[in-house]
Order: structure tokens, then sequence, then C-alpha cells
């Protein structure tokens, strides 16, 4: 991972259009990585700062590394495939609406923000589409760990350009989750203060962690 890396610095803070921000955009069915990192040195205070935007079918990274803040990995559209790779992150930083399957990936949340891990963005509840974490473990980088007292969302809908959120699906599969202390047994928080009654509140809200 560290012997390619691809960088930029373009970001929704220097107003640049969040798709359009992104470090590399792939567009090409089938394309396939391997041992790339994808990084956006935007920073934290730029708002959405992509590293990847993935919008294609069948996309496979294998051993890659996302870096970024905000919407690290924007995968936006298609099937896609991500195994043994590090996701590096504060709010949404895995985002978009492919159906997407994200197996044996470590995923670090690293700086102190409104941490929010997944924001998918499926706007019709019939679509086959979602993300899912297997065998994932997702953690506090080893400086954020030293801060203690750390809050976590596992996810959220995330707002559409229409002014909508969406019926988002996030599945969790055999995944580790270290350094964080369960808030509730509630796995979703009722979502009334972000979609007021636009859908079940089952079906909105944050997975909060501290």
């Amino acid at each position: 991972m560290d012997k390619t890396i691809i960088s930029g610095d373009k970001s929704y803070g220097a107003g640049i259009g969040t798709m359009y921000t992104a470090t590399v955009g792939v567009n090409g069915q089938g394309f396939v990585a391997q041992g790339i990192t994808f990084r956006n040195i935007a920073g934290p205070k730029m708002l959405q700062a992509v590293a990847l935007r993935a919008e294609a079918d069948f996309l496979t990274f294998y051993q890659c590394r996302f870096e970024g803040y905000q919407d690290t990995l924007y995968a936006k559209y298609g099937r896609q495939f991500y195994r043994d790779c590090d996701i590096l992150g504060t709010i949404d930083f895995i985002c978009g609406d492919a159906a997407a399957v994200f197996q044996n990936c470590l995923i670090e949340v690293r700086q102190r923000q409104y941490i929010t891990v997944t924001a998918q963005q499926r706007d019709v509840e019939t679509l086959l589409t979602g993300q899912v974490l297997q065998n994932c473990t997702l953690k506090a980088t080893s400086d954020l760990e030293k801060a203690g007292n750390i809050t976590m969302y596992l996810g959220r809908p995330s707002l559409l350009e229409n002014g909508r959120f969406p019926t988002a699906k996030t599945v969790g599969i055999r995944s580790e989750i270290m350094y964080f202390r369960l808030l509730s047994d509630r796995i979703w928080s009722v979502g009334k203060k972000l979609v007021g009654k636009q859908f079940p509140t089952e079906s909105v809200g944050d997975f909060r962690l501290k």
C-alpha cells in the first residue's frame, strides 16, 4: 500500500462539488486495484473531500488503503468488492449507494469530530443496494485512542441532493468494534430530528457507540 500512493486535495470547502473532489474516480466496469493508497489531504476543516469515487459495476479493490476525513470512500454506484483494505476517515467516510461488500477490512476513525462511519444513500427501499461489513474491524487510530471518551455512530442515512433522506441499509456480519462502549441497547436511535415523518424510525437514525 505504501509503494503506490495517489494523493489530491480537492474539497467541498474549496467550492468544489462533492463528487468532483475525488482524488481518483473509477467509471470503468471490471476495474481491479491492488496495493494502492488513495488519499485526500484536504483536511478535516474542508468538509467533503473524497479519496476514491467508485461508480461502476464489478469493481474490486484488494489490499488498498483509502485515507481522508469526510466522505473518504464514495461507493457511488454498482456492485463492488473490497477485501483486506484500510479505510480511514471521520464523517460519513464510507458513503454512496453501491452494492458494496467490505471483507476483512480495517476501518479506522482518525480524529475527534462528529464521527459517522457509514452514510448509505439508498433512495428506493426495493433497490438491491447497501453496504455489508463482513469480518471487519472498526477502531480508533492510536492517536485518537489516547484522547479517550470517543463517541461514534456506525451509520446514518445521508441527505440526498433532492433534500430527502434515503432508506439506508448497512449490515455488519461478524465484525469487531474495538475501544468503544455501547451507550444503548437500541441499535437505531430515533431519527425524528433528522427526517420528521418521512420514514419509519426503525429505518433511520444513528447507531451510537461511545
